[in-house]
C-alpha cells in the first residue's frame, strides 16, 4: 500500500491572522489552500483573500450556500468545546467563503443598523465581479420577503439589473473573459426589518471608447452587441438589417469564447429586462439603438469633389438605416459627418471634415450614444428599485483594479486607464488607511495598546496625483481647458515632477513615442500623450447633441427640423438626461456651443444625516458639506451650470466623495488575486502572487488584523444589550459598567483582540458579537421560525449565473423562508444598536436622494424619461417597417417644425411636368422610392425631369447620329457593285491582297478562292489563277444550257449551247463538262456557284443607267429587271443557241427547235426596249404567255444572261445624302470662320487714359485660403486706377473654415487687412435669399483702408455670421446671395428705399468713414477670391464703358494661373484661351456676350445720360432673386450657373444694351487640378451652360447682325453642346474605319477638321502666342474626357443637388403645398428705414445744441454699450486727417458722433441680443462730391494720415433674444403713438393675452395695458389695435 503524503500544516489554516505572519507563510498557505480547490482564504473576520480559481467550483453553487445560510440562522452556540478552554465560546464555522463573508455583513447591518460596505479589490481578471454576484446572491437567500407577499420578487430584479448592467458593461479581453469596463457602487437597501426593499447602482467610469474601438486579436466589443446579433429573432433581424458579427466594424474579432452562448445570453437578457418591468416597446428602441450603433461604425467616407464640401457617405443605405433609427433626415445626419461647428470668439464658425476626421465624428456618435444608453438603462434601473425610504444599506464596491496595456497589438495607456488607475490607486490608499490608521488612531484615543505595523503607504503617489495646487490631475486638466499640445504636457510635467520618484518622462523625440510613467502601488504604468489631452478635454459634439436633442426652447418661427431634434422619443430623451452639461451662445440660450458628458454620476452614496441619524441618499455632485449635518450632500443644481470640466477632475471628484461616504460604515474586505496570468485553473505562479502580494501589503495586513474589532458600543449600551448575560454569568447590576465589562473579559477568559475596553466604548471581535447575539436571537421566535423553515424550502438562486445555461421559469420560483415575526417591542434586545441605531421619525425613514422623493428621474425639460414607453410596440415597430405603407408619411405630411406653404404653378411649369410625365410614364412611382430610395416627391419629380432632359438630348444625339450615318444609307443604301474600272483595280498586280475577279455578273473574292482551287487542282499554280484578277472570267467557265434555263415548255435539248462560236480561252476546256463532252456533268457548273457565291461572293458588276445607254446606242440588246441588268445581244445575234453534239450523235429537228429557248415576246422585250426598266413590261407577260413561261424564262435570264446590277450611287437622292452633310459640315465651320473673322484684331495695345470713375470692387468669398486672398486682394490694391475712387468690397459668404486654414475666413481676410484682432462688431440683421426663417441673415461690417505698394485703397468687409442658431454654416447662403447683398443695397441707395440694418451700417461705413456717398459709384467689377487681376486690366473695362455708353457688361481674357500645375490644368489652357478669343470675340461683335465670367467682369449699374438703373434695376434684381429653387431647372440656372444666369437676365431686360468682351484686359484665376474637382466643375458649367441657352433661344431681338440673327448662334452653340459626345464618337468612328477596315480617307472630313483647329491655331500665331502648339496638343489628347465622358456624366447628374428639406407635395383638391423645415419668416422682423430719413432726424437733433451732437432717442439708441466698427490706420475721414474741433461739413453725419444716452429701438427682430455698431465719434471735412465736379485736386489724401479715435457706428440694434419668455417693450421716441408698429402692438396683444383671462378681456382694457407698457396714448391707434386684437384671439 502506498505512503500517503504527508499532510501539510498549512493545509488547514484559515485565517492568515492566525500564523506567525511571514511572506513565505502567507504564500504557501495561500497555495496549497488553491491546489486544494479552497480558493478562499479569511484574513480576518471582516477581510477575505480569493484566487481565482478560473473554474466553476463546487463551493460556489447553491448547495455550498445553503450550508452558510444554516450557518447563518444556526443560534445554539454552546455546542463544541469547553468551557474551560480559550475561546471555547467560538462557533465552529464553515471555510471561509464570501457567502460567509456577505452574511457575516448583513449579520452586523442587522444586530447594529449600522451600514455595510463590502470593497472588493484586486487586479483586472482576478473574478471581483463574479465575487459580487455570489455576495448579492448570498444576501437576497436571508433577506427576502415571504413568496407571494410584497418585495418577494426583488431579489429576481436585482439579479436582473446586475446581469443587464454586465450585458452592457462587460467585455471579453485579453485578461479577462468577463472584464468589467466600469466601477459599480452596489447598494441594497433595508428596511429597519432587514427585508431586502430597493437596489441603487452607481457607475464610476464608463469604457466608452470600448464602443469605437475596432477590437484587436482577442478581445472583443461589449456583449451586449453579441448577444443581439447572434440571439434576434428572424422578424428583428430583418427589421434591424443585422448581419454576422463579421459584418460590423466595431465587432469584427477573431476570438471565440468558449463556454459563452451568446443566443441564449440574449434570450436571458429580453427576460432580464422583462422582469426589471421594461416594456417591450422601451426593449424594441434599446435593441434597435444597439443595431443603429452597429451600422454607425460601418459607414465609410470618401474625400468631397472639391475644396469647398466635407467628407461625403459613400454606402448611402447604411446612413439611411442610421437616420431612420435614429428619428432624422439622412442629409441632417450626413452633415454632421462633413461640417462641424466650432465657436470662434462669439461666432459659430463651421469647418469642413475630411475623411479621417468624418471617421472621428462617427466614433464619437458611436461612443456617444452608447454610454447615454449605458447611462439611461443604469438610471432606469434605479428608479424602478432605488427607495427614497429605507432603515439600512449593505453596498459592494467594484472599482477595475490597475490597467496596464503592452501596446504590443496596437493598444496603450491613455486616459481611460489614467483613471481607473487612480482610482485604484486611491481606493487602495484608503483601504491601507483604514485597517493600518483609523483602528490604531481609534485605539490611542481610547487608551488601548496595538501595536504598529509598518507598511509601504502610497500616499507619496497620491499626493503627486491629487494635489490640487500642482497635481497631476490638476495639470492636465488645466492644460486639457486651455486646449495645449502634448509636448506642452511632456514640458509641465517634466518642470513639476522631474525628481518626483512616483513619475518618471520619456524624450519628447518622437511624438508618437512620447509618454510618462507612473509608479502605482501595483506597478509602473506608462501612459502615452497622444491625444490624452483631447480625450481628458471629452468634449461631446454639438453638432451631435444639437441634431438628436434638438432645440427645446425654439420658437416657431425659427423652428427647425435640427432644432427638433430627433422624432423618436427615446433617442431624444438620452440627450435630455441631466449627465450633459452643456454650454450656450452669448446671445442665444438656444444654441450650444459647447457639450460634454459628465463622468461623474448622477447618483452618489446614501449617507447618514448626523442631526437625524437618517441615511440620505445624496447627489454627487456637489460633494462638499453644505453643513454640519450632512456628508456628501448636494444638490442637481450644478448639473444645469455652463461650466465644463475635464474627465481626471470628474472622476477624482467622484472617487473622493465615494469614499468619504464611508466613514460612517462598517467595512469589509476582499482580495481577489490572480494566482496566474494565463488563466489557467489550478495553476499557481509563485513569482506573480508574490508580486500581489507586496502590492496589497496583505503580510502586514494580516499581522495588523490579528487585532480586528469589528463592533464598537457604548459601556452602557453594551451592559444594557447584553444584561441578561451578565447576570447569567454571576455578575450583578450594581457595579459599574466598566467593571460589569471587565468582569464579563475575565469569566469567558476572553483577551484584548476578542474585547478591548476603552475609556468610553467597548470593542468586539465579530466572532464575540455572534455568541452575543446569538445568545439573544435564540430567544427571537422569528429567527428560531426561520431556522426551522430551512430545511423545507428551496433556495432562490440567480437565474443569470454565468455557470447555469438552463432556461429558468421566472414565475414560479419558492422562496427561501417565511417572513419571520419580529419580536415584541418591549425587549431592547431585538433592535439595532443605539450607537448606530437611526430614529424612525412619522414611522417612515427621511431619506435625501439626488431625485425629487415623488418624481421618477427627470429628463431635460422636465418630462420623465419614463414616459418614453407611451410609444408604438416592440411588435407594432416591427410591422411598421416590415407592413409599411407604400405612401411615406414624410414625403406628404408636414412634421414637427415643419412649415407649409400653398404654392402656385405657372403654366410652363405645368406642361413641361406633363411632358416628364409622358416621357417617364414607364417607371412606376414605387420603383424610385423603394428601390432607388427616393422618398420625396421633389426628388423623384427632379429625377423624372432629369431622364426627360436625358431623353430629349439622347433624342437629338440619335438625331445627330441619324444625320451622320444612317440618314445616307437609308437615302441611299448600300450597294456592293464594281465598275469595270473598280474591277480593274482588284487586279493581282494593283492589289494582290483583294484580286476580284468577275463571272456572269457576280464577282467574287479571287484572294480568297485561289488557295482553294489549288487544294482541288494542285498541278495549276496560284500565279496563273491570280492572272485573272480584275477581268471578266465569264468564257473560263461554259455552262450547260439544259441544267440552267427550261426555255418555254420547261425542258431543251442537252446539246444546246449558250454560244455558237467556241470560247477564246484556252483554259475553258479544263472547266468544260457539257454534254457534248467526254466528262458530261451537266450541274457542275450550278453546283460551283453555289458554292462560289456562298463563301467568295463580294457583290455584282455596277452599271449605271448612263452606261446602259450608251450600249444601246451600241445595239446591244440590254435591259434592266428588279435591278438586275442582262444582256441578250449575242443571242439575238444568233437567232438562239448553238448546237453541239458528241461525235455519232445525230440531231434532230426538235434539237434544232430548242435553239429558240427563249421566248418570242421575251425577245421582243430586249430589242425594243434596249437600255431602259422592263420590269414591268416582262412581269406582265403573265396575261400573255403564261405566268409559268414568265417565270422560267426569268430564271434562263438569271443563270445565261446576267450583266450585273444597277449602279444608283450616282444618283439624286445618293447625292442628297452626301451633299447634306457637307451643307451642314459647312455652316460649322462657317461659324468657326466668322468666330475666327471676329478673333483677329491687329495693331498695337494702347494704353488707356484715367478715369475718375467710381468703381466698387466686388469680391465674394468662401473658404479659399490666405495666400489666394491676399494675392486677389494685393492685385485690386494694385491696380492703376485712381485709388480715391476704387472701393474693395470683400463679402464673407459664411463663417467657415476651408480645407488647410487655420481661421474661418472672415478672419483669414481681416488678418490680411490689418484689423484689430480685438475689434468685434454686433452682426447687424438682413434679409437673404433661403426658404423660410433663413431669409433673416446677419452680418458685420468693417472699414478702412488698406495699403500695399503703395496704394491706399479703402475697403469694405462684410462678414455674413448668420443668426446665433444657426450651425451649419452659419451665414452661408451662396455666391448668389453675396452679389444680391450688393446689389440690393445699391438699388436702395438709387431710390434712396428704406434699408436694413446692415446696409444702413454699409451706408454709414462707405459715406461716414470712407467719406464716398454711396451714391456716386457707377460700375461694379465682379471678382473672384481666387483671381488675380492685371494693373491695367480695370482701367481697359471703364475705357469701354466710356466708349460706349450701350454697354451694361464687359469682361476680359481669363487664363490659367496653375497651368503646369498638373496634366488636368495643362489640358485646359487652351480650352480657356480659345473659348475667349473665339467665342468671346465672336459673341462680342454682336454685343451679346452670353455668358460674363463671375471671376472677372464689370457691370454698368446706370446708365450715364438719363441715370436710369440697369444692373440694379428692379427687373435683374427680382428675377435674380428668386428665392424658391425647387426645380431642376432653377438649381441648374441658380445654384450651378448663377453668373451665366446673371448675364442671361442682364440680356433679357436691357436687350437694347451690349455686353463686349474687351482682349486686353486680363487676369488669371486658379483651375482645377485633380479628375474629381474638374468633374465637379464641369458638371456645374456644362449643365447651367444648357439651362441658359435654353433661357437664351427663346429670347425676343436677340442682337442680330445684318440678316445673320445671334439666336442661330446661342442655338448652335446649345446644339453643340448637346451633340459634343456623338461628335467625338463620329470622329473616332473615321478613324476606325481608317485604320481598322482600310476604308478611303474621307478628304472632306479631314479638311474640315483642319479648317476648324487651322483658324484657332491661327489666332495664337497672329498673336505670337507659340506657347499655345503646346497646349492644343493637351487639350486634342484630352477632347475624349471634355468633350464625351464630362458631358455624358454631367447630363446625368444633372439631379445631383443638396435638396435640402424643402419638398413640394400635392395637397388636398390637387393644391401645392412646399414643406420646409425652416419655419416662417416674417419681413417685420427686420426694421427698415431709409437713410434719408435717419440722416434729417441728425440734423434735427444737432441743431437743439447748437452745433454740439444729440443722438436720436429710440430709433437707433440701445442699452448695451456699442462696439465700434473696425477699420485699420485710425479713424478719420476718407482724404483728410481728422481735426475733432473742426466745424460741421456739409452732411450732417460727418460731424462728430458721441455716445450719450441709449434706449431701446422701436424696431424689434425676433433674434439675437445686441446687435450693431455704435455711432461714429469723429469730426472731419470729407469729399463732398455732389459739389465738385472732380477730385483730382484733393491733394491731401496723399498726406501722411494721423491716427485719431476710431468712428463707431451710427446705427446698431438691441434686439431681444428669441428664446427668452419675456419680451421687453421698446421706448417710444417723441413721434408718440405713431412711432409703434402694427408688430410690435401685436407682440403687446399676444402676451396680454396669453396672460389674462379671456371671459373677463376687453378691447379697452388691452388699450389701456398697451398705454401703460408704452407711456403714451393711443387713442388714435384704437382701430388697429382692435383689430389686432380680432386677429390673435380667432386664431
Amino acid at each position: 500500500m502506498a505512503q500517503q503524503p504527508p499532510p501539510s500544516r498549512f493545509l488547514g489554516v484559515t485565517d492568515l491572522s492566525s500564523l506567525a505572519v511571514t511572506e513565505d507563510t502567507v504564500l504557501v498557505t495561500l497555495q496549497e489552500r488553491y491546489i486544494s480547490h479552497k480558493p478562499y482564504t479569511s484574513l480576518s473576520p471582516a477581510a477575505l483573500v480569493f484566487l481565482s480559481p478560473y473554474s466553476h467550483l463546487p463551493i460556489d453553487d447553491e448547495e455550498s450556500l445553503l450550508h452558510y445560510v444554516e450557518e447563518y440562522y444556526q443560534c445554539n452556540n454552546e455546542e463544541g468545546g469547553s468551557r474551560n478552554e480559550q475561546g471555547w465560546w467560538k462557533k465552529k464555522m464553515e471555510q471561509p467563503h464570501v457567502f460567509q463573508l456577505a452574511l457575516s455583513a448583513y449579520y452586523n447591518m442587522r444586530r447594529t443598523g449600522q451600514d455595510q460596505v463590502i470593497i472588493a479589490s484586486g487586479p483586472t481578471g482576478s473574478g471581483k465581479s463574479e465575487l459580487k454576484r455570489l455576495a448579492i446572491e448570498a444576501i437576497t437567500q436571508v433577506s427576502l420577503a415571504n413568496p407571494g407577499k410584497k418585495g418577494s420578487k426583488i431579489g429576481l430584479q436585482v439579479s436582473s439589473a446586475e446581469f443587464i448592467l454586465k450585458c452592457f458593461g462587460n467585455a471579453h479581453t485579453l485578461s479577462n473573459d468577463e472584464a468589467s469596463r466600469f466601477g459599480t457602487y452596489t447598494e441594497l437597501q433595508f428596511n429597519e426589518r432587514g427585508r431586502l426593499e430597493g437596489l441603487k447602482t452607481i457607475v464610476y467610469y464608463f469604457e466608452r471608447s470600448r464602443v469605437s474601438q475596432a477590437p484587436i486579436n482577442g478581445e472583443r466589443n461589449f456583449h451586449a452587441f453579441y448577444y443581439l446579433v447572434s440571439g434576434a429573432p428572424e422578424e428583428e433581424r430583418n427589421f434591424l438589417k443585422l448581419g454576422d458579427v463579421s459584418d460590423y466594424r466595431y465587432l469584427n474579432c477573431r476570438v471565440r469564447r468558449v463556454g459563452v452562448d451568446d443566443r441564449h445570453r440574449y434570450s436571458q437578457l429580453r427576460q432580464a429586462f422583462k422582469l426589471m418591468g421594461i416594456s417591450s416597446r422601451l426593449i424594441a428602441q434599446i435593441f434597435q439603438l444597439l443595431a443603429s450603433i452597429l451600422h454607425i461604425g460601418n459607414l465609410r467616407f470618401s474625400p468631397s469633389d472639391g475644396i469647398q464640401e466635407g467628407a461625403s457617405v459613400i454606402n448611402v443605405e447604411t446612413l439611411d438605416i442610421v437616420a431612420e433609427f435614429l428619428g432624422v433626415h439622412s442629409e441632417s445626419l450626413a452633415e454632421i459627418f462633413s461640417l462641424k461647428t466650432v465657436l470662434v470668439r462669439k461666432e459659430v464658425c463651421t469647418t469642413f471634415l475630411g475623411p479621417e476626421q468624418a471617421e472621428q465624428v462617427r466614433d464619437e456618435l458611436a461612443r456617444t450614444l452608447y454610454s447615454l444608453l449605458f447611462s439611461w438603462i443604469n438610471e432606469h434601473i434605479n428608479t424602478k428599485l432605488c427607495k427614497d425610504s429605507f432603515g439600512s444599506f449593505i453596498a459592494l464596491v467594484d472599482l477595475p483594479g490597475i490597467q496596464r496595456n503592452s501596446g504590443s497589438m496596437g493598444s496603450f495607456n491613455s486616459v481611460d486607464q489614467f483613471c481607473l488607475n487612480f482610482a485604484a490607486e486611491k481606493m487602495h490608499n484608503w483601504v491601507l488607511h483604514r485597517v493600518h490608521e483609523t483602528t490604531r488612531q481609534e485605539a490611542e484615543t481610547e487608551r488601548l495598546l496595538i501595536s504598529r505595523v509598518p507598511y509601504f503607504d502610497n500616499s507619496e503617489c497620491l499626493g503627486m496625483l491629487s494635489n490640487p495646487r500642482g497635481g497631476l490631475i490638476s495639470v492636465i486638466d488645466d492644460l486639457s481647458q486651455k486646449k495645449r499640445s502634448e509636448s506642452n504636457l511632456l514640458e509641465s510635467l517634466g518642470k513639476r515632477f522631474h525628481n518626483h520618484p512616483s513619475m518618471s518622462i520619456s524624450p519628447q523625440g518622437n511624438r508618437s513615442s512620447a509618454s510618462f510613467t507612473i509608479n502605482h502601488y501595483d506597478g509602473p504604468v506608462t501612459y502615452s500623450t497622444s491625444n490624452f489631452l483631447e480625450r481628458n478635454a471629452n468634449e461631446t459634439s454639438t453638432d451631435i447633441i444639437q441634431l438628436l436633442r434638438g432645440d427645446t426652447t425654439s420658437r416657431s418661427q425659427v423652428s427647425t427640423t435640427e432644432g427638433h431634434g430627433s422624432s423618436n422619443p427615446f433617442i431624444k430623451g438620452l440627450f435630455g438626461m441631466k449627465n450633459i452639461a452643456m454650454q450656450t451662445h452669448p446671445r442665444s440660450d438656444s444654441t450650444i456651443v459647447a457639450a460634454q458628458q459628465s463622468v461623474r454620476p448622477v447618483r452618489a452614496p446614501s449617507t447618514r444625516r448626523k442631526k437625524m441619524m437618517s441615511l440620505v441618499p445624496v447627489s454627487e455632485e456637489g460633494g462638499e458639506e453644505t453643513s454640519d449635518f450632512q456628508v456628501g450632500g448636494g444638490n442637481d443644481e450644478s448639473y444645469s451650470s455652463k461650466e465644463l470640466h475635464c474627465i481626471a477632475g470628474q472622476h477624482w471628484a467622484a472617487v473622493d466623495s465615494l469614499l468619504k461616504s464611508f466613514d460612517q460604515t462598517q467595512t469589509w474586505y476582499i482580495f481577489a488575486l490572480r494566482p496566474n496570468d494565463s488563466q489557467l485553473p489550478s495553476q499557481f505562479d509563485l513569482r506573480s502572487m508574490k508580486q500581489q502580494v507586496r502590492s496589497f501589503g496583505l503580510v502586514e495586513m494580516a499581522q495588523q488584523l490579528q487585532t480586528s474589532w469589528e463592533v464598537r458600543l457604548s459601556h452602557k449600551e453594551a451592559c444594557e444589550r447584553y444584561n441578561e448575560e451578565l447576570l447569567y454569568r454571576g455578575i450583578p447590576e450594581g457595579t459599574g459598567d466598566v467593571e460589569r465589562l471587565r468582569d464579563l473579559k475575565r469569566l469567558m477568559s476572553l483577551n484584548d483582540a476578542d474585547m478591548g475596553i476603552g475609556l468610553q466604548r467597548v470593542f468586539l471581535s465579530h466572532d464575540l458579537f455572534r455568541f452575543l447575539e446569538d445568545r439573544l436571537r435564540a430567544k427571537e421566535p422569528g429567527e428560531q421560525h426561520a431556522y426551522e423553515d430551512l430545511g423545507h424550502r428551496k433556495l432562490q438562486t440567480d437565474p443569470f449565473s454565468p455557470h447555469r445555461y438552463q432556461p429558468t421559469s421566472f414565475d414560479s420560483q419558492d422562496h427561501v423562508y417565511k417572513d419571520p415575526s419580529i419580536r415584541p417591542v418591549d425587549s431592547s434586545a431585538n433592535l439595532p444598536l443605539m450607537e448606530h441605531a437611526q430614529p424612525i421619525v412619522n414611522s417612515s425613514l427621511e431619506i435625501e436622494d439626488r431625485e425629487s422623493s415623488a418624481a421618477p428621474y427627470v429628463s431635460y425639460g422636465g418630462r420623465s424619461i419614463t414616459d418614453i414607453e407611451g410609444y408604438a410596440s416592440s411588435r407594432d415597430l416591427l410591422a411598421s417597417s416590415i407592413h409599411k405603407s407604400e405612401k411615406d408619411p414624410l414625403d406628404t405630411e408636414p412634421q414637427a417644425g415643419e412649415t407649409t406653404e400653398v404654392y402656385r404653378e405657372s403654366i410652363a411649369r405645368r406642361r413641361w411636368v406633363w411632358l416628364c410625365s409622358i416621357l417617364t410614364w414607364w417607371i412606376p412611382g414605387f420603383l424610385l422610392s423603394k428601390i432607388a430610395g427616393m422618398k420625396r416627391q421633389d426628388i423623384r419629380q427632379a429625377w423624372r425631369e432629369k431622364l426627360a432632359i436625358n431623353m430629349i438630348i439622347w433624342f437629338i444625339c440619335g438625331c445627330a447620329i441619324f444625320v451622320i450615318a444612317i440618314l445616307g444609307p437609308v437615302i441611299c443604301p448600300t450597294q456592293h457593285v464594281y465598275s469595270t474600272n473598280e474591277l480593274a483595280s482588284h487586279s493581282y498586280t494593283l492589289d494582290p491582297n483583294n484580286a476580284f475577279v468577275a463571272i456572269r455578273g457576280e464577282v467574287f473574292d479571287l484572294s480568297q478562292f485561289a488557295p482553294t482551287h489549288l487544294t482541288a487542282v494542285s498541278v495549276v499554280p496560284t500565279k496563273s489563277i491570280m492572272q485573272y484578277g480584275g477581268l471578266d472570267a465569264s468564257e473560263l467557265l461554259p455552262v450547260q444550257v439544259s441544267a440552267l434555263c427550261g426555255g418555254v415548255s420547261g425542258s431543251i435539248s442537252q446539246y444546246v449551247t449558250l454560244d455558237s462560236t467556241n470560247t477564246t480561252d484556252v483554259y475553258s476546256q479544263y472547266h468544260d463538262f457539257r454534254a457534248f463532252t467526254n466528262d458530261s456533268r451537266p450541274d457542275w457548273y450550278a453546283e460551283m456557284m453555289i458554292m462560289m457565291r456562298h463563301r467568295f461572293r463580294v457583290g455584282f458588276m455596277g452599271y449605271t443607267k448612263k452606261d446602259l445607254k450608251k450600249m444601246a446606242a451600241q445595239g446591244k440588246a440590254v435591259a434592266i429587271y428588279d435591278n438586275l441588268v442582262y444582256d441578250m445581244s449575242n443571242y439575238i445575234r444568233q437567232n438562239g443557241g448553238g448546237l453541239k453534239a458528241p461525235d455519232g450523235v445525230n440531231l434532230t429537228a426538235q434539237d434544232q427547235a430548242d435553239r429558240q429557248f427563249m421566248s418570242d415576246q421575251v425577245v421582243s422585250l430586249f430589242k425594243y426596249n434596249s437600255g431602259k426598266d422592263i420590269t414591268t413590261l416582262l412581269d406582265n407577260l403573265g396575261s400573255t404567255i403564261g405566268t409559268d413561261v414568265v417565270d422560267r424564262q426569268k430564271t434562263c435570264l438569271r443563270n445565261l444572261f446576267i450583266l450585273g446590277k444597277l449602279d444608283t450611287r450616282d444618283s439624286a437622292q445618293c447625292q442628297f445624302s452626301t451633299y447634306i452633310l457637307l451643307a451642314l459640315s459647312c455652316v460649322m465651320v462657317a461659324v468657326i470662320g466668322f468666330k475666327f473673322l471676329s478673333a483677329l484684331h491687329f495693331g498695337s495695345v494702347r494704353a488707356p487714359e484715367s478715369h475718375d470713375k467710381f468703381v466698387i470692387c466686388q469680391v465674394p468669398c468662401y473658404t479659399e485660403g490666405e495666400e489666394s486672398l491676399r494675392r486677389t486682394i494685393d492685385s485690386l490694391c494694385k491696380l492703376r486706377y485712381d485709388d480715391k475712387r476704387k472701393l474693395i468690397l470683400v463679402i464673407c459668404d459664411g463663417n467657415i473654415k476651408g480645407f488647410g486654414n487655420d481661421k474661418p475666413t472672415p478672419a483669414i481676410v481681416l488678418d490680411i487687412l490689418g484689423v484689430d484682432v480685438n475689434s468685434d462688431p454686433e452682426p447687424l440683421s438682413f434679409q437673404s435669399l433661403g426658404e423660410g426663417a433663413k431669409q433673416h441673415n446677419m452680418g458685420k461690417v468693417y472699414a478702412g483702408l488698406y495699403e500695399c505698394a503703395g496704394h491706399v485703397v479703402p475697403y469694405l468687409v462684410v462678414a455674413k455670421v448668420g443668426k446665433p442658431n444657426e450651425r451649419q454654416k452659419p451665414g452661408n447662403r451662396g455666391k448668389r446671395d453675396s452679389q444680391m447683398l450688393v446689389m440690393h443695397f445699391l438699388n436702395k441707395v438709387h431710390f434712396s428705399a428704406p434699408m436694413n440694418p446692415l446696409e444702413l451700417e454699409m451706408y454709414h461705413q462707405i459715406k461716414n468713414v470712407i467719406g464716398v456717398n454711396p451714391s456716386f459709384y457707377e460700375y461694379l467689377f465682379m471678382v473672384d477670391a481666387d483671381t488675380t487681376v492685371d494693373e491695367m486690366s480695370l482701367n481697359r473695362l471703364v475705357s469701354a464703358m466710356r466708349h460706349d455708353k450701350k454697354i451694361i457688361g464687359v469682361c476680359g481674357e481669363t487664363s490659367i494661373a496653375n497651368a503646369k500645375q498638373s496634366i488636368v490644368t495643362m489640358s485646359q489652357v487652351y480650352e480657356y484661351f480659345i473659348s475667349h478669343h473665339l467665342s468671346k470675340a465672336f459673341e462680342s461683335l454682336f454685343g451679346s456676350i452670353t455668358c460674363l465670367p463671375g471671376c472677372f467682369s464689370m457691370y454698368r449699374l446706370r446708365s450715364p445720360d438719363t441715370n436710369k438703373p440697369l444692373f440694379i434695376s428692379h427687373g435683374i434684381i427680382q428675377d435674380y432673386s428668386e428665392n424658391r429653387v425647387d426645380t431642376l431647372h432653377l438649381k441648374n440656372l441658380l445654384h450651378l450657373g448663377e453668373d451665366r444666369y446673371l448675364t442671361t437676365l442682364v440680356l433679357k431686360h436691357f436687350q437694347d444694351y451690349k455686353t463686349k468682351f474687351v482682349r486686353h484686359a486680363y487676369a488669371k484665376t486658379v483651375a482645377p487640378d485633380s479628375i474629381k474637382v474638374l468633374l465637379s466643375q464641369r458638371r456645374r458649367w456644362i449643365n447651367s451652360t444648357v439651362h441658359n441657352l435654353a433661357e437664351l433661344v427663346f429670347l425676343d431681338q436677340l442682337c442680330g447682325f445684318c440678316c445673320f440673327s445671334m439666336r442661330f448662334v446661342v442655338f448652335i452653340d446649345l446644339l453643340s453642346t448637346i451633340i459634343a459626345p456623338v461628335t467625338v464618337a463620329y470622329i473616332v468612328y473615321l478613324i476606325y474605319l481608317i485604320v481598322h477596315d482600310g476604308s478611303s480617307i474621307p478628304t472632306l472630313s479631314i479638311i474640315m477638321l483642319a479648317a476648324i483647329y487651322g483658324l484657332q491655331a491661327m489666332i495664337f500665331i497672329f498673336r505670337m502666342r507659340w506657347d499655345m502648339i503646346a497646349w492644343m496638343i493637351f487639350y486634342i489628347c484630352a477632347i475624349p474626357v471634355f468633350s464625351f465622358l464630362l458631358p455624358l456624366y454631367s447630363f446625368w447628374k444633372m439631379d445631383d443637388f443638396s435638396w435640402g428639406s424643402t419638398r413640394l407635395v400635392v395637397g388636398d383638391k390637387g393644391k401645392k403645398i412646399v414643406i420646409h423645415d425652416e419655419g416662417k419668416f416674417d419681413p417685420s422682423s427686420i426694421p427698415l428705414r431709409s437713410w434719408e430719413e435717419y440722416e434729417n432726424e441728425l440734423w434735427d437733433q444737432e441743431s437743439v445744441h447748437s452745433g454740439s451732437y444729440m443722438p436720436p432717442k429710440a430709433e437707433y439708441s440701445y442699452d448695451y454699450p456699442r462696439t465700434r466698427s473696425t477699420y485699420s490706420h485710425g479713424g478719420y475721414a476718407y482724404g483728410q486727417p481728422i481735426h475733432p474741433m473742426q466745424t460741421r461739413s456739409t452732411s450732417p453725419v460727418s460731424s462728430r458722433y458721441q455716445m450719450s444716452q441709449f434706449r431701446q429701438s422701436p424696431y424689434q427682430s425676433p433674434y439675437q441680443g445686441p446687435y450693431g455698431g455704435s455711432t461714429a465719434d469723429f469730426r472731419s471735412s470729407r469729399m463732398d462730391m455732389a459739389h465738385r465736379p472732380s477730385l483730382d485736386d484733393t491733394s491731401s489724401f496723399h498726406q501722411p494720415y494721423q491716427p485719431a479715435p476710431r468712428p463707431q457706428s451710427s446705427y446698431a440694434f438691441n434686439l431681444p433674444d428669441p428664446s427668452s419668455d419675456s419680451f421687453t417693450a421698446p421706448a417710444v421716441d417723441y413721434l408718440g403713438a405713431q412711432a409703434i408698429t402694427d408688430s410690435q402692438l401685436e407682440r403687446s396683444i399676444r402676451k396680454i393675452c396669453a396672460n389674462a383671462e379671456l371671459d373677463k378681456l376687453t378691447k379697452k382694457g388691452v388699450r389701456k395695458e398697451l398705454e401703460r407698457e408704452y407711456g403714451v396714448e393711443l387713442t388714435e391707434r384704437r382701430e388697429a389695435i382692435n383689430r389686432l386684437v380680432e386677429k390673435v384671439l380667432t386664431e
